[in-house]
């Protein structure tokens, strides 16, 4: 059992004095706050100098700790590391219902905590028995065994498998991200990809931007970053080392980060291979927040903006994406059409768009001097 008077009589009256946890680093690591309790689990944590160290749960239950076990982790702090606490207890006799703990050294508390004990209508359930299958945890493609132990009066993991996420295949698509799974889902590949640096189809140009890429990062300065090489995707993640890593969260969503071309600065992304929305082919107008228009048309089997097929001066439809700034200075993308991949569209300094049903559109355009402006945009007759 460790001692106060170890310490000086000024840091004594110190301590006495203050009755919160920041004179010492003591910690109160379980239960934590807001968390859910069952069957029979530690009450634990640290404190760095102590004679006695126990909880009261409710205002009148008094449980003594178990103090001055070993905490390496604890000597930066304390100066030694026998610093430790626990107490083996039943949550079950609790009662189901919200609970508060605090915790105290010689007195003073230092750690508090309310959590939801939730029970099967007893203390201590006997003669049961249960083993079951959770699928997709922690990562897509995992699966856990988990088995009753009545001695713990809880459910603990028996084992576990990995088949490997059964991912979505195709062409993904986000507000910032374009990547194409390959059909074993062993990787990201530029086969068979929509997704390409400048955004219009695959092939449409010479410029390289337009070939089909294995993933592109999209920036809100409206360039791109991509790779024409293949990725391989291991344990759910990927990560080309040079400008795009991410991690698949289920078999259709994933998220990760995405580096600025020769930069250190990164974005967040989001993906999804979500069901597609096919668009209502045809002339679509729309109006920006600032009170210039957009017009673009949408190619009959809904999956790009095409060139029109009449130039519509009146209404600034020149391109794929014309936004009409003003009379006689319209801005277009790159190339005449722009791929749609999984509801997004994108096109190189001028436009970011999508479809979130078939008859409405919304996105970001730029000015002329390259600041983003929001548009809305539906089929128009």
């Amino acid at each position: 059992m460790k001692s106060l008077n170890k310490i000086s009589p000024v840091w004594l009256f110190c301590y006495s004095v203050l009755t919160v946890s920041t004179t010492l680093a003591d910690v109160l690591e379980n239960p934590q706050p807001g968390s859910a309790q069952s069957g029979i689990s530690l009450i634990s944590g640290w404190v760095c100098n102590a004679s006695h160290v126990y909880v009261v749960i409710d205002g009148s239950q008094t449980y003594t700790m178990a103090y001055g076990t070993e905490r390496t982790d604890t000597l930066s702090v304390c100066g030694d590391t026998n610093n430790g606490f626990g107490f083996l207890f039943n949550y079950n006799k609790l009662g189901d219902g919200q609970h508060t703990l605090q915790a105290l050294a010689d007195g003073v508390e230092f750690g508090q905590a309310t959590f939801t004990v939730t029970t099967l209508g007893q203390e201590y359930l006997e003669g049961a028995s249960r083993t079951f299958e959770l699928p997709d945890f922690p990562n897509p493609g995992t699966t856990l065994t988990l088995t009753w132990q009545e001695h713990l009066q809880n459910f603990t993991i028996a084992g576990k498998k990995s088949s490997g996420a059964v991912l979505a295949s195709g062409s993904w698509s986000g507000e910032n991200v374009c990547f194409n799974v390959s059909p074993d889902g062993s990787k990201l590949t530029k086969e068979g990809s929509l997704c390409t640096g400048i955004g219009n189809p695959p092939g449409t140009t010479i410029n390289q931007g337009s070939n089909p890429a294995s993933a592109v990062v999209h920036y809100a300065d409206g360039s791109s970053t991509y790779s024409l090489t293949d990725i391989p995707i291991v344990n759910n993640t990927f990560d080309d080392g040079n400008f795009v890593k991410g991690i698949f969260t289920s078999s259709t969503t994933a998220s990760g980060t995405g580096r600025i071309y020769k930069s250190d600065n990164v974005i967040n992304w989001n993906a999804r291979k979500s069901e597609e929305i096919k668009p209502t082919s045809g002339k679509w107008f729309g109006r920006t927040s600032v009170g210039g228009t957009v017009c673009f048309y949408v190619s009959s089997d809904g999956s790009k903006l095409i060139k029109p097929p009449v130039i519509d001066v009146q209404n600034n439809c020149f391109c794929s994406f014309t936004h009409g700034v003003s009379p006689g200075k319209p801005l277009c993308p790159s190339g005449d059409e722009l791929q749609i991949v999984n509801n997004f569209f994108w096109g190189l300094f001028v436009v970011t768009g999508k479809f979130d049903s078939n008859r409405n559109a919304l996105g970001t355009t730029r000015d002329f001097n390259g600041n983003p402006v929001l548009w809305t945009a539906n089929p128009n007759y």
